[in-house]
């Protein structure tokens, strides 16, 4: 039985440095992660921009759903499926406001002069790797 091709030593060491450069990404996604969330400033831009990131997201959404609605608006027959378009046009505006306004929140908070640290981001290191990224994204890049 045939176990397959071997490798050669080139392709050992070029699949290891690949190996290496994923590990040495996550490791600085870990760092860069503990040093944001151990930090009440930090941890507030964070949550702002993801929540400006998201917007963004939900703008583009309603580009494509208003579109959408207006090809099947008065439709004949099609009123319900025109009616449910509109109903998910308004939840996503209702939920693009409330990410706008926890987005200026989180900007509020983020100008607090007498932020907070939760010990060294290094003593977090473990639990960051653990919670968020024991099963590592596939791409790192």
């Amino acid at each position: 039985m045939s176990r397959g091709r071997t490798r050669s030593k080139a392709q050992k060491r070029a699949a290891r440095r690949r190996r290496d450069r994923d590990d040495e990404k996550l490791d600085a996604l870990v760092r860069d992660t503990a040093a944001a969330l151990t930090c009440s400033t930090e941890a507030a831009l964070d949550a702002a921009a993801e929540c400006e990131r998201r917007c963004e997201g939900l703008l583009n959404e309603l580009n494509y759903r208003r579109f959408a609605h207006e090809l099947w608006r008065g439709r004949p027959g099609r009123e319900a499926l025109a009616d449910t378009m509109a109903d998910l046009i308004a939840e996503t505006e209702r939920h693009h406001r409330a990410l706008m306004a926890l987005a200026a929140r989180f900007d509020l908070l983020a100008q607090d002069r007498t932020h907070e640290h939760i010990g060294a981001p290094e003593d977090h290191y473990d639990i960051v790797r653990k919670r968020l990224f024991d099963d590592p994204p596939p791409n790192l890049t």
